[in-house]
């Protein structure tokens, strides 16, 4: 028999979407859980980020002390990302991307501002995002070749200085 394929267009997912607005729910292919009369429902799941942004955190803490200081590097940054994301899900609001810059920059005014300090560690934290993973991010080389103790620790601590920002906000 023919083998069909499970992939479905954007155009498709959308009018499956756009039928399922007249339904009491119906299952949406995206990040979302259900569409109930046309409204996305969801529980609020700040706190399964913000965990994870903690765990995040220890991984990132465990492959510097493993000497492996690209993954501690990207592991800051997945961690502060997360965290950052937890903050934007409490306040029933959506964060998409994976910028730190913009999603910091982004805060709600009615919210605590962070500190150019805190901005200036997104933007640090920002570039380790792809080059810490491939290798076409350098002429020749790997990731495992560039990075120094010296950068993991300081991400790491910059993460923890974010995370510990956000916690702040959604406590």
């Amino acid at each position: 028999g023919e083998h069909k394929s499970r992939w479905q267009s954007p155009a498709a997912i959308f009018m499956r979407i756009q039928a399922c607005t007249t339904d009491i729910q119906c299952y949406n292919y995206s990040y979302r859980s259900f569409i109930e009369k046309g409204q996305f429902i969801m529980g609020n799941r700040y706190a399964d980020w913000f965990r994870q942004a903690e765990a995040d955190l220890r991984h990132a803490r465990n492959s510097l002390e493993d000497g492996d200081y690209e993954w501690g590097c990207f592991a800051s940054h997945q961690a502060a990302e997360k965290a950052l994301k937890a903050v934007f899900l409490k306040q029933g609001m959506d964060a998409w991307g994976h910028t730190l810059t913009v999603l910091i920059g982004n805060f709600p005014e009615s919210m605590e501002q962070p500190s150019e300090i805190l901005v200036d560690y997104a933007r640090v934290l920002d570039k380790y995002y792809i080059p810490t993973r491939y290798p076409n991010g350098f002429e020749s080389g790997a990731p495992t070749d560039f990075y120094t103790k010296g950068e993991a620790q300081s991400a790491v601590s910059q993460a923890e200085a974010i995370i510990e920002f956000c916690r702040h906000q959604i406590d």
